[in-house]
């Protein structure tokens, strides 16, 4: 699928679990997406994010994946 015809999805990326793909979505896209209404509320959004388990599981494929679609910056370390 091309970028620049349809909007990117990290299931085309990520097969499997569908709810790991939500909460992450909800985590990365959420501050992005509607940081002045959390300030006007007093909301305060996670500045990072831990994902822990055994090597070569998908962690950082599936970050990457949800960070791809919404166009946001990642560091990994």
């Amino acid at each position: 699928m091309s970028e620049h015809n349809e909007k990117w999805k990290a299931e085309e990326a990520i097969g499997g679990n569908r709810a790991a793909v939500e909460a992450l979505r909800e985590l990365i896209t959420f501050p992005l997406l509607y940081s002045s209404q959390a300030q006007k509320l007093g909301l305060k959004w996670p500045r990072g994010l831990l994902l822990y388990g055994v090597p070569g599981t998908g962690k950082t494929s599936l970050v990457r994946a949800v960070v791809r679609e919404c166009g946001a910056h990642l560091t990994v370390i």
